[in-house]
């Protein structure tokens, strides 16, 4: 009995602590504020019609992550069916393209460029990774592609939950349902 009793204890307080977490984090709308201020705001809307923005407020409190947000000519890029017009009719589509970009991990800038060529980021949508294919400035792309996304604008928002780096692509997943 009394280790059923310290048990439901120990799961209160832990419930507790992480509710008082997610409650005391405010780095969320602080990095909104930042990238607004930097000119990504094609980012934000492209989180906001896809429902990514959701998932990062409830995520963040409670993991570390690296956002590599696409400046806004980026979206300019996208062509045929991947234009961001199109993308933008289809949430489901943009939610999996914007996701690729939000890594499982937490890294600054210097430590991406030491990580070694061929080195996977895991993305919160666990079935794509991120491939390392240069070292200065550091770039990603999907496994097997030529070319990929490059830091441009690297910790550009930095927090003990989140670093966010400006890149100059939106990388499109392998498979988009």
């Amino acid at each position: 009995m009394r280790g059923s009793a310290a048990l439901l204890l120990f799961a209160a307080v832990s419930v507790l602590c992480v509710a008082q977490a997610a409650s005391a984090y405010t780095g969320y709308q602080q990095m909104v504020a930042k990238l607004k201020t930097r000119g990504f705001s094609t980012t934000l809307a492209a989180w906001k019609t896809s429902g990514l923005n959701n998932t990062l407020k409830e995520i963040l409190p409670t993991s570390k992550m690296t956002i590599f947000a696409p400046i806004n000519s980026a979206f300019n890029k996208l062509t045929g069916s991947f234009q961001y017009s199109k993308l933008k009719k289809n949430p489901k589509a943009l939610l999996q393209v914007m996701a690729y970009h939000v890594s499982k991990q937490r890294f600054y800038d210097s430590t991406l460029q030491a990580l070694p060529v061929k080195t996977q980021l895991a993305t919160i949508d666990y079935k794509f990774v991120l491939v390392k294919t240069r070292t200065k400035p550091a770039s990603f792309s999907k496994p097997g592609a030529v070319g990929g996304l490059k830091i441009v604008a690297p910790d550009l928002y930095v927090d003990p939950q989140v670093i966010v780096h400006g890149v100059d692509t939106v990388v499109i997943p392998p498979k988009i349902q």
